[in-house]
């Protein structure tokens, strides 16, 4: 388990936050010592979380197997990431696997 000490994209606490529900723990408290204002809300909306289904419906099955996680774990500020990127599904897929192969996964 990887834990930051500032949240910006807020993509650590979030697939935190995920790891924890799947394993129908609670969690109580979370604390970090700086971070963006963007990123203080982690759960997202649920309108929000609409609309990333609906902009990038091809997208999430994919999202799902590559990262273990749909949509619904992802941060506030990640989903503004993608929204605001005006990015087909297909080149911000083709984006990470780019990065992904860059990394060396």
């Amino acid at each position: 388990m990887k834990l930051d000490d500032t949240l910006t994209q807020s993509g650590t606490v979030a697939k935190l936050r995920g790891d924890i529900g799947y394993q129908s723990i609670q969690a109580i408290a979370l604390t970090v010592l700086t971070g963006k204002q963007y990123s203080a809300r982690l759960v997202l909306l649920p309108d929000t979380l609409a609309k990333l289904r609906n902009h990038y419906a091809t997208l999430e099955p994919w999202w799902n197997t590559v990262f273990g996680h749909g949509f619904a774990d992802l941060s506030g500020s990640e989903v503004r990431s993608l929204l605001g990127s005006q990015q087909e599904a297909d080149a911000i897929r083709d984006r990470i696997l780019a990065a992904r192969q860059a990394a060396g996964f």
